[in-house]
């Protein structure tokens, strides 16, 4: 265990919200890693649709963890200031830490252009082979522009602040 670790929470609720993501779409899970200030889940090939689930878990999941927390902190830091701290310091790391990696991002489309090749060298009729590549069509740009923003988001101090303490004003 690292002090980054104990100072910034975050990234365990990251890593473990991936590992949630793939329990739940039925994904095998090959390790799970936390050092520092970064992690990672390595699992099997995932389904689009499960690479999407798997890549947005953190965001959904940090978000509502750390909404709970602040919520939780502005009643309770009243009557108990030190858990009333500690529940606003891991809401913002959490919220800190749920926005998806480059990584995150990238298995997506990757996981759509696997999908596609399967597709193609299958033996599927060529009608669903057309109306798949269609979705496919659709879903593969959008794949593309959240990879650039997860991009943008990633280098941003600023925005990654703004999300945490965005959530802490909206818990009211």
């Amino acid at each position: 265990m690292h002090w980054i670790d104990i100072l910034f929470p975050g990234v365990w609720v990251h890593e473990l919200s991936h590992a949630f993501a793939c329990w739940i779409g039925g994904v095998p899970i090959h390790q799970i890693e936390v050092s520092g200030h970064s992690g990672k889940v390595v699992h099997a090939w995932s389904s689009s649709r499960n690479a999407w689930l798997i890549g947005f878990a953190p965001l959904m999941i940090g978000a509502i963890v750390s909404f709970l927390l602040f919520a939780w902190a502005k009643d309770v830091i009243v009557f108990n200031p030190g858990a009333g701290v500690l529940g606003i310091w891991l809401g913002f790391s959490i919220g800190f830490h749920s926005i998806p990696s480059h990584q995150d991002m990238l298995n997506i489309p990757t996981s759509i252009g696997r999908q596609f090749h399967l597709l193609w060298s299958g033996e599927r009729s060529l009608l669903m082979k057309l109306g798949k590549t269609v979705v496919y069509g659709l879903i593969w740009p959008l794949s593309l522009l959240m990879v650039g923003l997860a991009w943008i988001l990633n280098e941003s101090i600023l925005f990654r602040a703004v999300l945490g303490l965005g959530l802490f004003v909206v818990a009211g």
